[in-house]
C-alpha cells in the first residue's frame, strides 16, 4: 500500500468506532434527560427533582429567600464545605461552596428565587458532573434548617 493511503477497512473501523462513541453519547444524554423525583425533608413532603446534574424543589409556605440562603449557609458549613461566593437579596440568593479535597473545577451551587406559587424554588447543582446523592444530603439538610 502506498504510503498516504489508507486501507478501506481502516476507514470502515474508524467510522464504526465513533458511530459507536456516538450512539453511547446520546444514550447517556437521553437517561438524563427524565427527571428523578423523590421526596425530601423530615416529613417527606417536598418533591424534589434531580435532572441532568441540577436538584431542584419548590419549598412551599412562608420561607424567604433570605431564609433560605442562611439554611444553605448553614447546612453547607455542618456538611464540612466552604462558601466561596455568597450573592443574596430579597428577589434571588446563590452561593457557591467547595468542599475540602474538590477539584479545582468542582463546586457546588444552590440557588434560591420566589417561585410563581408563593413557594420558594431551591436549586443544587453539583459542578462539573453533578452528584445526586450529595445534591439530596444537601437539601435535606437545608430543609431540616427550614424545619420541613
Amino acid at each position: 500500500m502506498p504510503v498516504g493511503r489508507v486501507s478501506r477497512w481502516r476507514i470502515a473501523a474508524g467510522l464504526s468506532a465513533w458511530i459507536a462513541l456516538t450512539l453511547v453519547f446520546a444514550a447517556i444524554l437521553m437517561a438524563g434527560c427524565k427527571a428523578r423525583v423523590e421526596q425530601a425533608g423530615a416529613r417527606r413532603d417536598v418533591a424534589a427533582a434531580y435532572q441532568i446534574r441540577t436538584l431542584s424543589a419548590d419549598v412551599p409556605g412562608d420561607i424567604s429567600v433570605h431564609a433560605a440562603a442562611a439554611a444553605a449557609h448553614s447546612a453547607l458549613r455542618g456538611r464540612g464545605y466552604v462558601i466561596t461566593r455568597s450573592e443574596v437579596n430579597a428577589d434571588a440568593a446563590r452561593i457557591e461552596a467547595r468542599a475540602h479535597g474538590d477539584g479545582a473545577l468542582d463546586k457546588t451551587v444552590v440557588q434560591a428565587r420566589p417561585a410563581s406559587d408563593g413557594a420558594v424554588r431551591i436549586t443544587v447543582t453539583a459542578e462539573p458532573l453533578g452528584d445526586e446523592r450529595a445534591s439530596r444530603a444537601i437539601l435535606d439538610a437545608m430543609l431540616a434548617r427550614l424545619g420541613r
